[in-house]
C-alpha cells in the first residue's frame, strides 16, 4: 500500500556499537506523516552471536514493527516465542499458532 497522508509503510535499519547496552536490536516508532520507523542493531551484541541467534534478534525487532509487544508467559514453551523479551537468550524461538485458525 503506498503512503498517504495518514499511513506510513516504511522501515529503515542500521548498526550502532554500544557494550553499555545489552539490548542486541531497538525498534524506534517514528510517529506522524512520512516518518520512517527504525530498527537498530547493536553491533557489540549481534557480532558475538551465531547466525540463528541474529536471525531471531532481527524477527523480533520486526515483529515489534508490525505491532507485535513483548509475550510473557509460564508455559512450558513460553521462552521459545519469538516476541518473548529476550530471544536471544532462545535462538530456537519461532512464532507459533497460539489457537487453531
Amino acid at each position: 500500500m503506498p503512503d498517504a497522508a495518514t499511513t506510513v509503510n516504511d522501515l529503515n535499519y542500521e548498526d550502532f556499537s554500544d557494550t553499555r547496552i545489552a539490548a542486541a536490536g531497538v525498534w524506534s516508532r517514528r510517529p506522524g506523516p512520512a516518518a520512517t520507523d527504525l530498527i537498530r542493531f547493536n553491533k557489540a551484541r549481534m557480532d558475538t552471536y551465531d547466525p540463528a541467534t541474529r536471525r531471531m534478534v532481527a524477527a523480533h525487532e520486526l515483529g515489534h514493527a508490525l505491532g507485535l509487544c513483548h509475550k510473557s508467559g509460564s508455559g512450558k514453551n513460553a521462552v521459545s516465542w519469538v516476541m518473548w523479551a529476550d530471544v536471544a537468550q532462545y535462538p530456537d524461538a519461532r512464532p507459533t499458532l497460539t489457537r487453531p485458525i
